[in-house]
This record gives structure tokens, C-alpha cells and sequence, in this order.
């Protein structure tokens, strides 16, 4: 039989699906691991298409989701969110820009996690967050730097993500609005470059 933990790290992002149903997991914990992990079963394959919709999802957030940086070096974000992936994503942006307290809002509830890796959430907007926050940030990154309008987007554009370069990705999975000539998104996601592009 499989265990716990081998069954979570094959369907974790299960948990997350609106359609889970715990009856399934621990029916799929009698089963076989190899009969689980070949798909062999239907609890198997239920699971795994849940996974495998919310690791897609996730996967487009992080490649696409944009930041808006506070002038005291405080990054953040209003998004609406299909599955509670909160902290998957800020996980993600933390290893991402250690220095930065990384915010989240999606629907009533605001997200963030510090410098130092702890998270926390409030049930406040995130502009009364990032407030708080900007108290507590001491980042001398920012505050050494003239502040810029276009410092962040031309950081952002520097910073490589190779999926930015799948165009056909690129329209399928961004708004169409969002993709007109000219538009800031547009500008930032073709400008992406490699380090050594970048230089």
C-alpha cells in the first residue's frame, strides 16, 4: 500500500481541487503504489486530473502574474485566484526576491510572506497591508536607488523566465487586452531576456 507522504507527492495538489473528495484519497491509500503510480486505478486517474489542473494553474501564475513595488521596497499583487494556491505562490516569489516582502491579495483575503520566510494572512485590502508592511521593510536595495517608474518593469523584464518566450503560451494563456500592440504586459513579456541577452 501506498503511504501518506508517497501519495501526496504525487497528487498534493489535489487537496487544492474544488472537486476533492477525501473518500477517494483514502481509498487510494489501500491501493497498490506501483498500481497508483502506473495510473493503474481510478482513484489514481482522479486524482491525478486534479493535480494536474491546479499544477497547470499554478504554473501560469507563476510565469504571468505581475507585482507592483511600494517605494519602501514592498511588492504586491490583486488577483483572483481559481484554487487556494496562495502559498504555493508566495513560496515561489520569496525564492524568487528574498529581500522582499512578497503580497497577495485574492478575494477578502490579503496574503504575504516576509523576508524571512514566515506567511501571514489578514482579512484587510492590500494597500492597508502593504502600509503595515512598508513599517517593518527595511530593504536598502530600494531605498539607495532613485525611485523610477520604469525601475521595476525594466528589473522584472531583466529577470529571465523561459516560458515568457512561448508566444503561442504567451496568447492562450493571457487575456487578449492584455496582448494588444503596446501595452505594457506586451512590452515586458517580449522584452524578457537572458542573462546574457540582457547584458
Amino acid at each position: 500500500m501506498a503511504t501518506e507522504k508517497e501519495l501526496r507527492n504525487m497528487f498534493g495538489l489535489a487537496l487544492l481541487h474544488p472537486n476533492y473528495d477525501n473518500k477517494i484519497w483514502q481509498t487510494a491509500l489501500k491501493k497498490d503504489r506501483n498500481l497508483l503510480y502506473n495510473l493503474g486505478c481510478e482513484e489514481a486517474r482522479k486524482l491525478y486530473s486534479m493535480h494536474k489542473k491546479v499544477a497547470g494553474y499554478i504554473h501560469k501564475k507563476k510565469s504571468f502574474m505581475r507585482f507592483r513595488l511600494s517605494r519602501k521596497g514592498v511588492l504586491y499583487s490583486d488577483i483572483r485566484l481559481e484554487y487556494p494556491i496562495e502559498r504555493n505562490l508566495l513560496i515561489h516569489f520569496h525564492k524568487r526576491f528574498p529581500l522582499f516582502y512578497v503580497v497577495i491579495q485574492s478575494g477578502m483575503i490579503t496574503w504575504w510572506i516576509s523576508p524571512q520566510g514566515s506567511i501571514s494572512k489578514k482579512r484587510k485590502g492590500v494597500e492597508k497591508v502593504v502600509k503595515e508592511l512598508e513599517k517593518r521593510a527595511n530593504n536598502n536595495i530600494v531605498q539607495d536607488m532613485e525611485f523610477d517608474e520604469d525601475w521595476w518593469p525594466e528589473y522584472y523584464a531583466s529577470q529571465f523566465i523561459k516560458q515568457r518566450k512561448n508566444l503561442k503560451l504567451m496568447r492562450k494563456q493571457m487575456p487578449k487586452y492584455l496582448l494588444e500592440e503596446g501595452s505594457e504586459e506586451a512590452r515586458i513579456y517580449l522584452r524578457s531576456k537572458s542573462l546574457k541577452e540582457f547584458l
